[in-house]
């Protein structure tokens, strides 16, 4: 199953734009998919080493999987950003 079918069109769409923006070289399909499933192993580990502390698994999963690809999201966007800025002052 391809993790990419589960994220809406536009956002897959728009990670391909920005990863081309930004000068990333790889497949955007296969780059987005392996964040999604680093985001997802890291999530876990995060829940599981929350959970010792008696904080909600679920719920400590959900959020820092949502932090986590914010934040990638947010990096390539700004990546991207930073190079179009860089060909459009030359």
């Amino acid at each position: 199953m391809n993790i990419l079918k589960l994220l809406p069109k536009r956002l897959t769409e728009n990670y391909e734009k920005n990863l081309v923006n930004a000068g990333i070289k790889t497949d955007a399909k296969k780059y987005v998919a392996r964040i999604m499933f680093s985001g997802l192993l890291v999530s876990f580990a995060i829940s599981l080493v929350l959970s010792f502390f008696k904080i909600h698994p679920i719920l400590s999963f959900l959020f820092s999987f949502f932090i986590i690809q914010v934040g990638l999201y947010m990096r390539i966007s700004l990546m991207a950003a930073s190079r179009i800025k860089k060909v459009e002052g030359v």
